[in-house]
């Protein structure tokens, strides 16, 4: 089943590409598309032997073939001469009809394939099935061999055999495989052409983006350098503001040890100091602690300043110790 389906895909896309070939075909200029030649017909009589004044028109006057003969030439067989048959192909090998009947001509025909010379199509189908039909058309080269000598000896070929029906319209046909050839090549150089100019502008875009691409990695390590270097300057700059903005909010210690220092008399020793944010307890001992207070709050410039206890002696010695709470200077 899967081959069928395959086989009717195939199909299928077989005819959407042939529908669009020509709907492309007439978008091109009238006048750059392939003229066919006119058909040129020659009847073969019985004997195989067309009439020799059927050359006068591709002969010029010194018995040489014209190079202006434009017409293609058709050898018009008796009737009867093209034989015709219907065959039915598995629908697997209907891809590859020509290979399939070749190899089994001579059982499908009375003939053997080099005897003759045959054509193959494959015929609608009215569904999807396991086999599909195929007209064979095949005329024994006997019948045209002669004909076609006489077409040598002048310098002509033959582009195909048919038959004509009683209103002398083609009836049966089968083209000879150097034409089929020949017009197959140029389609693909057409195909070729079509798909290059197509894939052009893609092309040219690729590059572009493959150079934007290259750019941008050169300037990547650039970039970076860069960002290292800000990022630094950032940390050099951000430290100072830091410890300065710090210092606004909690205190810096080394103002308060410069201001104590300034303030307190050389007669006063500290035996602990206490610094929180800009809240500053002092204990220690003095000669006269009375005067501490004015000192810190009018030449040291803090506020707030008090003894958070009683003042005691220290026996022999003179000295008072204390403890002081004071707000040290912002």
């Amino acid at each position: 089943m899967t081959s069928i389906a395959t086989d009717h895909r195939n199909g299928v896309l077989q005819e959407f590409g042939t529908w669009w070939a020509r709907q492309m075909l007439d978008c091109v200029p009238a006048s750059w598309r392939r003229k066919r030649a006119p058909l040129h017909r020659m009847v073969v009589d019985g004997n195989g032997c067309v009439a020799e004044e059927n050359f006068g028109n591709y002969l010029n006057r010194k018995g040489k073939v014209s190079e202006k003969h434009p017409s293609a030439i058709s050898l018009v067989l008796p009737e009867g001469g093209i034989l015709l048959r219907t065959v039915s192909l598995p629908a697997a090998a209907a891809g590859d009809m020509a290979q399939v009947i070749a190899y089994d001509f001579d059982r499908l025909t009375p003939f053997r394939i080099d005897e003759v010379v045959w054509t193959a199509r494959r015929l609608p189908a009215a569904g999807q099935g396991v086999s599909v039909p195929v007209e064979l058309l095949f005329s024994p080269r006997f019948l045209f061999e002669n004909a076609l000598e006489q077409l040598r000896r002048h310098g002509l070929t033959a582009s195909s055999i048919m038959t004509v029906d009683g209103h002398d319209a083609p009836s049966l046909e089968i083209p000879f495989l150097n034409r089929k050839k020949s017009d197959r090549a140029w389609w693909k150089f057409v195909l070729v052409a079509v798909l290059f100019l197509g894939l052009v502008p893609f092309g040219v875009q690729e590059v572009h983006l493959i150079r934007l691409n290259h750019a941008i990695g050169a300037l990547a390590s650039g970039r970076a350098q860069a960002e290292d270097l800000r990022n630094r300057i950032s940390s050099y700059t951000a430290s100072p503001a830091a410890v300065e903005r710090e210092a606004k909010t909690v205190g810096a210690v080394s103002e308060t040890m410069k201001a104590l220092t300034t303030a307190l008399p050389d007669d006063t020793f500290l035996t602990a100091l206490h610094v929180h944010e800009h809240h500053v307890t002092l204990e220690g001992q003095t000669l006269e602690s009375a005067r501490l207070i004015g000192l810190l709050e009018h030449k040291a410039g803090f506020s707030g300043a008090a003894f958070s206890g009683p003042v005691t002696h220290s026996g022999d010695t003179h000295m008072e110790a204390f403890t002081i709470n004071a707000t040290a200077p912002e």
